[in-house]
């Protein structure tokens, strides 16, 4: 689709990930919701997801002429997803914007989605603007599920070779390219499930004002 159709506005938390999730949202929608209009460069939330930061938030967003839809993701900094999804939903949906919304929990954060693809990751170089840089390395592993654990961060870090640490900063991105989806998908983790379904719910709720995910609770 082109921009006549309208983009999907994003907002994401970290700058590390402002790179990322494009790659990342776009294959996606390849793969679970095709008729999504393209989604617009991310931009990144400050302050939390305070009631006055989500309406701040969505004036910007608002004032966008070609706003189709908007999708909202941060990380739950320990929260349990269950409860803070559904609550920063309900804080989008007061706002009562003219196109469906959806936050999404990543839980416990971001790079979760890298413990989950852990093999295809190990013993790749990650390129970058001054050249390959040692990434993971090779016959890194995981065990266990890779749902819920704090310290992810750490965990890739010491997953790199002596004096390399993990930057979320300049690694997020090509970490991101390198991820295979599928194997994603097989390690059952939530948040990156309720990211496809949230993009499901974007594409088929195109055109319905306030048409909110996840829905209230109760509802």
């Amino acid at each position: 689709m082109t921009d006549a159709a309208g983009r999907v506005y994003v907002f994401v938390e970290g700058h590390g990930e402002i790179e990322a999730i494009s790659n990342l949202l776009n294959r996606l929608t390849q793969d679970v919701a095709p008729s999504l209009p393209p989604f617009a460069p991310p931009s990144r939330i400050t302050g939390g997801t305070h009631p006055d930061k989500i309406a701040a938030l969505t004036q910007r967003v608002r004032k966008a002429a070609d706003a189709r839809a908007l999708l909202v993701i941060h990380d739950s900094d320990g929260a349990c997803p269950a409860r803070t999804g559904p609550t920063l939903a309900e804080r989008l949906a007061r706002e009562t914007l003219q196109f469906p919304v959806a936050a999404v929990i990543a839980h416990p954060e971001y790079e979760s989605l890298f413990l989950a693809s852990l093999p295809t990751l190990a013993g790749r170089p990650l390129p970058g603007p001054g050249g390959d840089r040692p990434g993971i390395v090779d016959g890194a592993s995981w065990e266990g599920p890779v749902d819920g654990r704090r310290g992810v961060k750490e965990q890739l870090s010491a997953r790199m070779p002596p004096g390399r640490i993990y930057k979320p900063s300049i690694d997020q991105r090509p970490l991101t390219r390198l991820v295979d989806l599928a194997l994603v998908r097989r390690s059952g983790l939530a948040w990156f499930e309720t990211l496809e379904r949230a993009l499901r719910f974007l594409a088929e709720h195109q055109g319905i004002a306030a048409a909110t995910y996840p829905p209230a609770r109760g509802a």
